[in-house]
């Protein structure tokens, strides 16, 4: 298995309570409800979005690399709404090794609901 055969296709992925799916341009105002929070975006390598387009603009990157079939966030929405609520991907991923890292990034209004956890065993 390669990187690229996933995530050039990224699957969706269905829990209990959440839809993991790829992004598209329509899910940047719901990225701008929680990415625009700093003590959202406190531990990643990015910036707290300061407007919809910072958002547009990092939907359309991660776009890139579905394109190109690199490593790519799935869209953690909430099924009963389809709000997107943050991402899960591997952060490093080496499968010659069988070892992989995971990040996620989660709205604060959904904090210590046990989401990650749910997407984590999918």
């Amino acid at each position: 298995m390669k990187i690229r055969d996933i995530f050039s296709d990224l699957p969706t992925l269905e829990t209990e309570r959440l839809i993991l799916h790829k992004f598209t341009l329509d899910d940047a105002q719901d990225m701008f409800d929680y990415a625009s929070k700093p003590e959202v975006s406190r531990f990643v390598p990015w910036e707290a979005h300061r407007s919809v387009e910072d958002s547009y603009n990092f939907i359309n990157y991660i776009l890139k690399q579905y394109e190109v079939g690199k490593l790519a966030p799935w869209a953690i929405a909430l099924k009963e709404n389809n709000k997107v609520i943050g991402t899960i991907d591997f952060v490093d991923w080496s499968p010659s090794h069988y070892r992989a890292e995971i990040g996620f990034i989660l709205s604060k209004d959904y904090w210590g609901k046990g989401l990650i956890v749910e997407t984590g065993k999918k």
